[in-house]
C-alpha cells in the first residue's frame, strides 16, 4: 500500500478504538494545559496591585508619597484615570485580535504549535513590561504584545484540552481551566501584596516577571505529542491535524495496522 493511501483518513465502526486512553500521561498533559488558566488569571490580577503601588505611582507621576499622610491630599496620590484605562485596557485589545487570528493559525499549524507560539509572544511582551521604567511606552507596548499571546492561548487551550482528554473525565478536566484562572488571580494578589512596600523597581518588576514562569511551563507541557488512537494494545498511534490531511503514524510503521474503507 502506498504511503499516500496509508495516510488517507479512514473510519471504523469500533468507536472504542478512537477514544483517548485514560492514562496517567493524559491526566498530566491536561493538568499542565490547565496552566493556561493561571497564565490568564495571573495576568488579569497583578495589574490592579501594581497600579496601586507607591513606587509605581511616584515613578510615573512624580508625586510625593507624603501626600498619603494627610487625609485631605491622600486622594491626589494616584495615576490619572486615562493612564489607568490605557494600561488596563490595552491588554484586552491585544487579546481580542490574538483570539481572532488564533483559530486560523491553529488550523494551519496545529493546536500545540499555536499554544507554543502564544507563549513565545507572551514572554516577549512580559520582557518589555519588565524592562519599563519611567514613561508608559514600554509598559503599554508590552501589555499589547502580551495580550496577543493571551488571546492565542485562551482561544485554543480549551479546544486542545477537550481533544486530548479522555471522554469519561473530559468535563472535570476542562472545568479545571476555570479553577486555574481563579488560582492565577489569587497568586497575583499574593505576589503584589508581598512586593508592594519595596521602594525600588522590584516592587512592580517582580510581579510582572513571574508571568514568564507560567508561559514556560505551559509551552514545555505542550511540546509532546499525545497518543489518542490505538491500533491494538501494543501499537499507540499519534495524530496531528493539518489543512490538507490527517497524518497518522504508528510506532509499528505498518500500513496494515490502519483500517481501510
Amino acid at each position: 500500500m502506498s504511503i499516500e493511501k496509508s495516510r488517507a483518513l479512514s473510519a471504523t465502526a469500533d468507536t472504542s478504538r478512537i477514544e483517548a486512553p485514560v492514562t496517567t500521561k493524559a491526566y498530566f498533559m491536561c493538568a499542565f494545559a490547565a496552566f493556561g488558566g493561571i497564565f490568564f488569571g495571573y495576568d488579569s490580577g497583578y495589574i490592579n496591585g501594581v497600579l496601586g503601588m507607591k513606587y509605581f505611582i511616584q515613578l510615573h507621576t512624580g508625586l510625593d508619597p507624603a501626600l498619603l499622610d494627610n487625609k485631605a491630599t491622600a486622594g491626589q496620590f494616584t495615576l490619572s484615570a486615562s493612564r489607568k484605562s490605557l494600561i488596563v485596557s490595552i491588554l484586552s485589545a491585544g487579546t481580542f485580535f490574538g483570539a481572532i487570528i488564533a483559530g486560523d493559525i491553529a488550523d494551519f499549524t496545529g493546536r500545540r504549535t499555536t499554544i507554543i507560539i502564544g507563549c513565545g509572544i507572551f514572554i516577549l511582551g512580559v520582557i518589555l513590561q519588565t524592562a519599563s521604567s519611567a514613561g508608559l511606552g514600554l509598559l503599554v507596548a508590552g501589555r499589547l504584545i502580551a495580550g496577543f499571546g493571551v488571546g492565542f492561548v485562551s482561544a485554543i487551550i480549551i479546544l486542545y484540552m477537550s481533544e486530548i482528554s479522555p471522554k469519561r473525565v473530559r468535563g472535570a478536566i476542562v472545568s479545571g481551566y476555570q479553577f486555574c484562572i481563579t488560582l492565577g488571580i489569587l497568586l497575583a494578589s499574593c505576589v503584589t501584596y508581598a512586593t508592594q512596600n519595596r521602594n525600588d523597581t522590584g516592587s512592580y518588576r517582580i510581579p510582572i516577571a513571574i508571568q514568564m514562569l507560567w508561559a514556560i511551563i505551559l509551552g514545555m507541557a505542550s511540546s509532546d505529542p499525545v497518543p489518542v488512537l490505538t491500533a491494538d494494545d501494543s501499537q499507540p498511534l499519534v495524530f496531528s491535524c493539518s489543512p490538507s490531511l490527517l497524518d497518522i503514524s504508528s510506532s509499528a510503521a505498518t500500513s496494515d495496522a490502519l483500517p481501510t474503507s
